[in-house]
């Protein structure tokens, strides 16, 4: 049995009955549906033709009311928005940037974060590249890294986001995360978002998503519409390993019992992606 194994182990042989089973009452929940229906039709948003994106009624009514956003994205159909651009990578990627800038002035994206993710076919194609805060406003699908961390002796350790953070302050989360880049593999995004926000150089080629603790959502968000993929890796970190945030998105970590995890679930104080990571690991899911 190696290092991670018993950790794991050790962790799942303290979590007692009665928390086990608030935690699947927790998962059957409201809470931690991570897939919810529109109560309003949404609209689609399309490169060369194909949907990449799903448009709220807020998104939609901007996109119809604005001049300049009509210009860069044509109601070809009704609720289907196709951005005006030529066929090539470049040409998307300058049009998504007019139409991102458009959005900013207009006050409808997240704050810029100066970041690029890739924006796909159905097929995996990436048919262009745009600043992350376009992607909820939009509907694009996204892709975020989780480590589901754990220390020797099974506790789980996490993070408390800043209070700074546009998303989620103040709440709790895995002990990393963040988005996978434009062009970036799965272990290396996870890679750079340990050492970014906790300190913890791990190699790429030493990290393997884990299956059991991966998910999707798909839900209306403050700032449009999120489709997203949870690849979460599990983490065990050596002894004495101080956790260390470089990027200021952090305000402190905390390594965790089951008992001690429980209410933060229960109460709504983490983040709803971490609370079902943390709680499928722990019920073995």
């Amino acid at each position: 049995m190696n290092a991670q194994q018993e950790a794991l182990q050790r962790c799942r042989a303290s979590v007692s009955p009665a928390v086990k089973n608030r935690l699947r009452v927790w998962l059957a929940g409201p809470g931690a549906t991570l897939i919810q229906q529109s109560p309003d039709p949404l609209g689609a948003f399309c490169l060369g033709g194909e949907p990449v994106g799903k448009l709220t009624p807020e998104s939609v009514l901007a996109l119809r009311s604005d001049a300049e956003l009509r210009s860069l994205a044509a109601e070809t159909a009704p609720l289907r928005f196709e951005l005006i651009a030529g066929q090539s990578f470049e040409a998307r990627t300058a049009a998504m940037r007019r139409l991102t800038d458009r959005l900013e002035a207009l006050g409808l994206n997240q704050r810029r974060r100066n970041e690029l993710l890739d924006i796909r076919s159905s097929n995996g194609t990436v048919l262009a590249v745009a600043e992350r805060a376009a992607f909820r406003r939009l509907g694009m699908p996204t892709a975020a890294v989780r480590a589901a961390a754990l220390t020797e002796d099974g506790r789980i350790l996490m993070q408390k986001r800043s209070a700074l953070k546009q998303v989620g302050p103040g709440r709790w989360d895995n002990l990393a995360s963040g988005m996978v880049a434009a062009g970036e593999a799965y272990p290396l995004a996870m890679s750079r978002e340990l050492d970014e926000e906790a300190g913890l150089v791990i190699a790429p080629d030493s990290l393997s998503p884990e299956p059991s603790l991966s998910f999707s959502s798909d839900m209306p968000v403050r700032y449009g519409w999120m489709t997203e993929l949870s690849v979460t890796f599990r983490v065990v970190v050596p002894g004495g390993y101080e956790p260390v945030n470089r990027d200021g998105e952090v305000e402190c970590f905390a390594a965790l019992t089951p008992d001690e995890v429980l209410p933060l679930i229960e109460e709504d104080l983490c983040m709803p992606e971490a609370a079902v990571a943390v709680a499928l690991e722990l019920l073995g899911s």
